[in-house]
């Protein structure tokens, strides 16, 4: 289905749902259009070269990829969850356009895209990720049958990000709160279950490499039986960290 041009959206509401979390509720007629989102499904932001929400005069400099936290199509309303960077981490213009947007306040943004699902058999899910992958964690926990058992690692801010989950009572969550916890370490140090995993995993890119080596190289998982990518990387811009992806996959197809 082809996916619909640039639209305008207005800011309906504000809410801080953690240290680090801003919830941003957006409403457009032009959502009542867009196809029926799955788990994962992405739309671009758009910004100005200053850093200010694009509105749809003149063309726009940036964009920032948010994952569709979920989409009333009868009210035309969309809800983006925000991870807001603070302390050593810079704040770039989508998290800081979050922090002050107001009711009232417009963006364009494109979408949606999708990414790769859950395979259809599997005996146990891993789902592995940072507060950028949470709202995409979340909607495939919650899609998944009442019978579903495994894991979820999740790496937090603080103690004040962890909220509950919906998902099914079999499926165990491991909050991160300390900056120094890894991943990838945690990962292994997991009860492996028997059968075929359901693997999904995303976070900042030095983290998904760590992700990625472990599932390849200690698991023996093929590449193409599970989904792992880099959401964002240390100290780069979206456009500088699209291009050290390119170079990643490059080299690790090389």
């Amino acid at each position: 289905m082809k996916k619909p041009n640039p639209v305008v959206a207005s800011v309906i509401k504000v809410e801080r749902l953690s240290t680090n979390v801003q919830r941003i509720l957006l409403q457009s007629e032009d959502f009542k259009n867009f196809p029926k989102t799955q788990p994962g499904a992405y739309i671009k932001l758009l910004f100005n070269h200053d850093g200010s929400a694009f509105t749809g005069s003149g063309k726009p400099s940036m964009m920032r990829t948010y994952t569709v936290r979920q989409l009333d199509f009868h009210k035309g309303v969309m809800t983006i969850d925000f991870a807001l960077h603070g302390g050593e981490e810079k704040s770039g213009p989508a998290s800081d356009w979050a922090q002050s947007a107001r009711p009232g306040d417009r963006i364009c943004l494109a979408g949606t895209g999708s990414i790769k699902a859950l395979p259809e058999q599997y005996d146990w899910v891993l789902f592995a990720g940072d507060l950028t992958a949470l709202p995409a964690i979340e909607s495939h926990l919650a899609q998944l049958p009442t019978t579903a058992e495994g894991y979820a690692v999740i790496k937090v801010g603080c103690q004040e990000d962890i909220r509950p989950i919906v998902k099914p009572q079999k499926v165990k969550v491991l909050w991160l709160t300390d900056p120094k916890q890894r991943l990838a370490n945690t990962i292994r140090q997991l009860e492996i279950m028997p059968g075929n995993p359901a693997i999904w995993a995303a976070s900042e890119f030095s983290q998904m490499r760590e992700m990625r080596k472990l599932f390849s190289r200690e698991w023996n998982i093929p590449r193409s039986d599970y989904y792992i990518s880099s959401y964002w990387k240390k100290g780069r811009s979206e456009e500088q960290h699209k291009t050290d992806k390119r170079n990643d996959q490059e080299a690790l197809a090389a």
